[in-house]
């Protein structure tokens, strides 16, 4: 399987691990136990969190690629964004495939500056998370960026909000 993690930025896996299989991979489970605890301790909590805490310093997001698909009752956009710790220095890229939803109170699912972890904080939303694939590969584009040679590790998830399908997250990180 190939895909592109921004534009034409190929992502290479060495292999993509689906959660739901993980149990009948039984060859597998003593290496995937350590590629699941360092990426366990990642999907925790938010990613942004996680990068902040790991630097002891604020952590900024520089959007690349917005794009809006309006439907009748919900509206599809899709963010791609680089987490930074200064202003030149990526630490992971994320993307996401956002469903706004629109009710006569609220709308959830506005796009914002903000890190969606820490925007899911601040409005107070109960949201349950479900991750679905790890991935493990090279992108020759993150490595010239982030100036490290190390695999790239990666998960896809998705956010449900009142047991509805709300965001599809893809990030891509070195551990």
């Amino acid at each position: 399987m190939n895909f592109y993690i921004y534009t034409f930025h190929k992502f290479y896996p060495t292999f993509v691990l689906d959660i739901n299989k993980l149990k009948k991979c039984k060859s597998l489970l003593s290496y995937i136990n350590t590629v699941e605890t360092q990426v366990g301790s990642i999907s925790l909590g938010s990613l942004t969190r996680y990068f902040k805490y790991l630097t002891s310093q604020k952590i900024y997001i520089n959007k690349l690629q917005i794009k809006n698909y309006e439907l009748v009752l919900e509206s599809r956009k899709i963010r791609c964004i680089w987490i930074n710790k200064y202003l030149y220095s990526q630490l992971t890229l994320a993307r996401s495939l956002w469903i706004t939803i629109r009710t006569k109170t609220h709308q959830f699912g506005k796009l914002s500056l903000l890190p969606i972890g820490i925007s899911v904080i601040n409005e107070k939303m109960d949201i349950h998370r479900v991750t679905h694939e790890i991935y493990y590969g090279y992108c020759k584009k993150i490595e010239l960026l982030t100036q490290n040679t190390k695999s790239t590790f990666g998960r896809k998830c998705t956010l449900y909000y009142k047991n509805r399908y709300y965001i599809t997250i893809q990030e891509f990180f070195h551990i």
